[in-house]
């Protein structure tokens, strides 16, 4: 008597083929929408975040990216600002530094930042400096 098992041998599973269909049929849905949403001119980056500057005479707000965390001191807490290197290097009045960073901006738009903070803080009577790397 003689009894053979093969334990490599594959059970077809009635399900398989399927699953895989239906997976690459939601893949393409979603990159068929994605592409949609780009061609009619919306940005699909808006939906999970902002990124902006924001000075007014309040307070300075700047959030370079979507992910990025937001970067906001108010007017009042500002004793001096020391401008190096794309970064403000901010002395708060309580004597604590803060940095507001701005390597991943444009070259253009930093050049504004410091036009608009140079202004305020004149209005303001806050000590600025320049110090570029140019």
């Amino acid at each position: 008597m003689e009894y053979v098992q093969d334990f490599l041998k594959k059970k077809k599973s009635k399900y398989g083929i399927a699953f895989s269909v239906l997976f690459f049929i939601i893949a393409f849905l979603f990159n068929g929408l994605y592409w949609l949403i780009i061609g009619l001119g919306y940005q699909v980056e808006r939906l999970f975040g902002k990124a902006y500057v924001r000075i007014d005479n309040e307070k300075i707000a700047i959030k370079t990216g979507i992910f990025e965390k937001l970067q906001e001191i108010k007017w009042d807490e500002i004793m001096s600002i020391n401008y190096k290197s794309s970064c403000f290097e901010i002395k708060r009045n309580n004597g604590t530094d803060y940095s507001i960073r701005l390597s991943s901006l444009e070259y253009s738009t930093i050049q504004e930042i410091k036009n608009v903070i140079k202004s305020i803080s004149k209005n303001k009577n806050i000590e600025v400096q320049f110090i570029d790397s140019h």
